[in-house]
């Protein structure tokens, strides 16, 4: 079986390129002193993007602070169950090697 459909690499290409050449770069000014967003609003995206650009704040994702908080719990209750377990074995042999 052979393949009756072949792709045109130099229209694909032109199209690309015209496509890329078409897309203008969005621009907003904004004066100084202006209202960006009322305190205590919710913001959509696009004034998230403003500020970013603005370099006026920083979105945190409280979905990664809670993992971090998890793991580091998660960590500490390792460690403790380790610490119980040796415990035992050292205070049995009434050494400990250094």
């Amino acid at each position: 079986m052979e393949s009756n459909v072949s792709v045109d690499q130099a229209a694909t290409q032109k199209k690309l390129n015209d496509t890329i050449a078409a897309v203008k770069p969005v621009m907003k000014d904004i004066q100084v002193g202006s209202l960006i967003v009322r305190k205590g609003a919710t913001i959509n995206g696009d004034e998230v993007k403003t500020l970013k650009s603005l370099g006026i704040t920083t979105v945190s994702d409280p979905g990664l602070a809670t993992a971090i908080a998890i793991a580091l719990f998660a960590a500490y209750l390792l460690f403790g169950l380790y610490l119980h377990t040796y415990r035992l074995s050292f205070s049995s042999r009434h050494q400990l090697w250094l």
